[in-house]
This record gives structure tokens, sequence and C-alpha cells, in this order.
């Protein structure tokens, strides 16, 4: 719909709220109207194009710091976007993981394998609660030692190595990566 033909309550509406300032997107999503139609009335309005309300940040980290915000007992919340349950944003035209850019700030080191909040809250992307592969495999072979839990076998019972496809659960308890892995696969 073009803005010659729009109802006039609704380009009432919108120079309305053009005039008190709100975004395009804002507006069109309100009104229930295409973002090209609230341009139209800006236009006829004898306003500019509305820029971009995108925050640009300098840093990385910036970047990073500009989309969390104070959970409580310690834990950083993520604000910005979610894509497949990993939070994520992007700065000078790369995507980053935020668990990822938090794992390496707290340890200078980009990370081994995927990385996951320890903490149990998800999308806490606090550098402190967040580890990588190698880093949780480590901590849960302590807790293993220190539970006094046996050393796994060298291959799982569907012959497995060990050394390639073992992991630990949380609590220290061995399981075979590549059979779990089939598991889910045959799941429907």
């Amino acid at each position: 719909m073009t803005a010659r033909r729009l109802a006039e309550q609704t380009r009432t509406a919108i120079e309305e709220l053009v005039r008190d300032g709100a975004p395009s997107r804002a507006i069109a999503r309100r009104l229930g109207v295409n973002r090209s139609t609230v341009a139209a009335v800006r236009s006829g309005m004898g306003l500019p194009p509305q820029r971009s309300a995108r925050r640009t940040f300098p840093t990385l980290v910036a970047a990073f710091r500009g989309r969390t915000e104070p959970a409580g007992a310690g834990h950083l919340r993520w604000t910005g976007r979610i894509a497949q349950g990993v939070p994520v944003f992007w700065h000078r035209r790369q995507q980053y993981s935020a668990y990822r850019v938090a794992f390496t700030l707290r340890t200078g080191r980009p990370p081994d394998g995927p990385v996951k909040p320890e903490c149990g809250q998800r999308q806490c992307v606090e550098p402190t609660h967040v580890d990588d592969t190698a880093t949780r495999q480590r901590d849960r072979a302590m807790l293993a030692a220190l539970l006094g839990r046996p050393e796994p076998a060298e291959r799982c019972a569907q012959g497995h190595d060990r050394a390639v496809h073992g992991r630990l659960l949380p609590d220290g308890r061995p399981y075979c990566n590549a059979c779990a892995r089939g598991q889910r696969e045959a799941r429907p």
C-alpha cells in the first residue's frame, strides 16, 4: 500500500509517531503497516530516510559487554541474539559466539571444542562460568579421582577408543561420545 492510498487515520497515526521520534520499524510493527509505507509518509512530510538505530561498538569486548546485564549470584545474562540456543552477535561483519568470546576473555586462548556455561544457567556468559571441552573434561576427571571412581577401560563396549571418544559426565562418570552421538542420531 502506498502513502497516497493510505487511510487518513493511518497516515495521521504514522505522522504523530514520526513526530514523537519513534523508529520506523516500531511504527510499522505497532500499526501493522510495511516499513516502506512509513518511509513514504516520512518522505511526504519532507523528512530524510531514518538512519539505522543499530548500535556500533569500537571493540569486540565492548560489543560483547554491550549485550549483557548482571543477573545476580555472579551471573551475566545475555541480552543479544540467540541462534540455535547459542548467544551470538556480529562485530565488524563477523559473527561471534558470546560463549567463545567470554572464554577467550578469561583464559587468553581460543577454546578447544564447544564452550558452554557450567553454572547451570542458560545463556549465562560470565567469563568465569564458561568452559571449553578440554577444561570441562579436565575438571570432571579431577572430580572422578576425588570420588575414587575407577579409571575407565581403554575401549567402550562397542570398541571405540577411549582416548578419542571418551568423555566424562558432570558427576565424573565416563561415557563414550561416539556411542552417545549414535544414540542421538538414531532417535526419531
